[in-house]
């Protein structure tokens, strides 16, 4: 029997959603308290919507972003190390089959060919998220974020 799998579409309700804090060493550097107002914002956007955050962040930014969160934020803090904030890029993604049962679904990032060093990146999802996660993490031998 052929199981049909649909990766959900970004509108599709969301329980939780994967960030990845900015720090100095992020590419944000030069702006970095700008773009973590940002995050802030984003962090409190999400939450009003009933949307929990799972933060990747270093261990050693955790005090100061709790301080900055409103009291009453969602947020799940992953004591992580990455190359990139961006993590569309390589963050697991929810697919779906016909009974309705959810797997997240993991590939590779190789940093737009190779530009940039994804090394970190492609262990979070073996490393840091599937302990979070409900079903074990399937991997796709599979480039989806990046170029040939």
């Amino acid at each position: 029997m052929i199981t049909k799998t649909q990766l959900l579409p970004e509108w599709a309700p969301q329980e939780a959603v994967i960030l990845a804090w900015p720090d100095d060493q992020t590419d944000w550097a030069p702006w970095l308290n700008d773009v973590q107002a940002v995050y802030l914002e984003i962090i409190s956007t999400l939450n009003a919507q009933g949307i929990s955050i799972i933060l990747l962040i270093r261990q050693n930014q955790i005090s100061y972003c709790k301080k900055q969160l409103a009291k009453q934020a969602s947020v799940i803090f992953v004591p992580s190390e990455y190359n990139d904030t961006w993590v569309r890029d390589y963050a697991f993604l929810t697919c779906k089959d016909s009974q309705h049962n959810y797997s997240p679904v993991e590939f590779t990032f190789n940093g737009w060919g190779n530009k940039f060093d994804a090394s970190k990146d492609n262990k979070i999802n073996q490393y840091v998220l599937t302990g979070l996660c409900k079903n074990s993490i399937k991997t796709l031998d599979l480039v989806v974020e990046g170029e040939q």
